[in-house]
């Protein structure tokens, strides 16, 4: 454990991709929001890396970059 990561668990988002024909639609943030929403009260933080097109909308969903990846801290 840290003063980062109190609960010592790191959660890790990984592939998040949609397919071309169905981008801006919502779906990838939905994604995103169910799995924050649902599994951040079991880790400390949530980690991830971002193609240049999706650091905007992980950037919304209140993840901040640090360093090479987007870090989200468990706000509970």
């Amino acid at each position: 454990m840290s003063n980062e990561n109190s609960k010592g668990k790191v959660g890790q988002i990984t592939n998040v991709w949609v397919d071309e024909n169905y981008r801006h639609l919502g779906i990838g943030r939905y994604m995103v929001e169910y799995l924050v929403e649902n599994y951040q009260k079991d880790v400390g933080m949530i980690c991830l890396n971002s193609s240049k097109e999706g650091i905007n909308m992980y950037l919304h969903l209140g993840f901040k970059k640090k360093d090479n990846y987007l870090i989200y801290r468990n706000k509970l």
